[in-house]
């Protein structure tokens, strides 16, 4: 089975649905954050579409502040053996940790790479 990837084409975004179908194995999620100002919270959904502000995401990692508008933060994780989800794979920024809080910024902060199965 080949490997899929996601990666934003043009600029940042706070968001991302990366593919809304089912039984799809994950290997690495990654990301950057632009903002030199707040750290963000990548967060993974199990799910076909944007989970409404309050959800608890299936996995979250902190990411801090950006060092400069042109020095993004990254932060990734990695699935040795996979993680399978059962509807489909959406990430995105939050402003807080242990549920999702919409990022607002115009444009977006963030920035994705996904790979998958």
């Amino acid at each position: 089975m080949s490997d899929n990837f996601y990666s934003a084409q043009a600029g940042s975004e706070n968001f991302a649905v990366v593919t809304n179908a089912a039984g799809k194995t994950i290997t690495l999620v990654g990301a950057l954050n632009f903002d030199t100002s707040n750290a963000k919270v990548v967060m993974m959904f199990d799910a076909t579409a944007l989970p409404s502000s309050g959800a608890v995401p299936l996995v979250s990692v902190p990411i801090a502040a950006a060092i400069s508008a042109t020095q993004p933060s990254p932060s990734s994780f990695s699935f040795p053996t996979g993680l399978t989800v059962q509807n489909g794979i959406v990430v995105a920024c939050s402003t807080t940790a242990k549920t999702r809080t919409v990022d607002t910024t115009a444009g977006g902060n963030c920035k994705f790479l996904v790979v998958w199965k």
